[in-house]
């Protein structure tokens, strides 16, 4: 297995070859970051099935080179980045495993992890290693955010292995955590969907609900004249739209119940509070 890695000696990771899937946000970003890292003579091919998408990555120099088909770009990688929606992750899994060749660590950058686990574990060959992986990036001014090599600096990036994931491979992931100036966290799959359905899933549905509830009635138009900041944060559904905001909720549907019950009760209970 190819080390990549602050941690490694700089000539083992000499020609490695890191496939970046999805070339949005998190995939340009990490691209960027990578390239203005201290790993040495890599190379970075990206992939996306969306050409103008590819041709801004390129532009950017966030990647080497772009390449249009999907298993041309990961068959000789060393190590293969996923960041796509959570919808396209399954079908992924199963068209890249046959391609993948011996020792190559294939991660990702969802941020629901025990679904993505049980696809890899289940369609990727056994000489392909998977380690799952979460970056907690901050939006910037105006919730508005850009890709960059910062991105990362100074944030958590969750790593989900499982107890029989090669040790090697994890050390691959988290040497390119540190390479983009991230802090490694690690957590169980099933711990970090717990925390995420809090952190992540629940504020978009609630976020979602609030403006789903403020749109219904007949006040909609004075609602928009007086709403400001507070308002435009509090129904801020983020970049990625209805249908990944739907995947990823359905995807850790348990956990996002659980907290939605704690807080319709928290709810209650000040309701009960404000009509005494």
């Amino acid at each position: 297995m190819t080390t990549v890695g602050r941690q490694s000696n700089p000539a083992e990771g000499t020609g490695a070859q890191i496939t970046i899937v999805g070339l949005g946000l998190i995939g340009a970003a990490l691209g960027l970051a990578l390239k203005a890292s201290n790993l040495s003579n890599l190379r970075i091919v990206g992939h996306d099935k969306e050409p103008d998408v590819s041709s801004a990555a390129v532009k950017a120099k966030a990647v080497d080179r772009t390449e249009w088909h999907l298993l041309r770009a990961v068959e000789k990688a060393d190590v293969v980045v996923l960041a796509v929606p959570l919808a396209e992750m399954r079908g992924l899994f199963e068209a890249m495993g046959p391609v993948l060749k011996p020792g190559c660590v294939v991660t990702d950058t969802a941020n629901t992890k025990a679904m993505v686990v049980r696809w890899a574990t289940e369609l990727l060959p056994a000489h392909v290693h998977f380690v799952g992986g979460d970056p907690i990036v901050q939006a910037g001014a105006g919730g508005q955010r850009t890709a960059s090599a910062s991105l990362f600096q100074h944030t958590m990036y969750a790593v989900t292995p499982l107890p029989d994931t090669s040790p090697d491979a994890v050390r691959v992931v988290v040497g390119l955590v540190e390479a983009v100036q991230a802090q490694p966290l690690f957590l169980e799959p099933a711990e970090h969907d717990g925390l995420v359905a809090v952190t992540a899933n629940l504020p978009l549905l609630l976020a979602a609900a609030l403006l789903t509830t403020a749109g219904q009635g007949e006040t909609w138009r004075e609602i928009r004249r007086l709403a400001g900041s507070t308002f435009d944060t509090a129904t801020h559904l983020g970049s990625g739209g209805a249908d990944a905001l739907a995947s990823a909720t359905l995807a850790n549907a348990g956990n996002v119940v659980r907290w939605l019950d704690a807080y319709a009760a928290q709810l209650a209970a000040w309701r009960e509070q404000l009509l005494a």
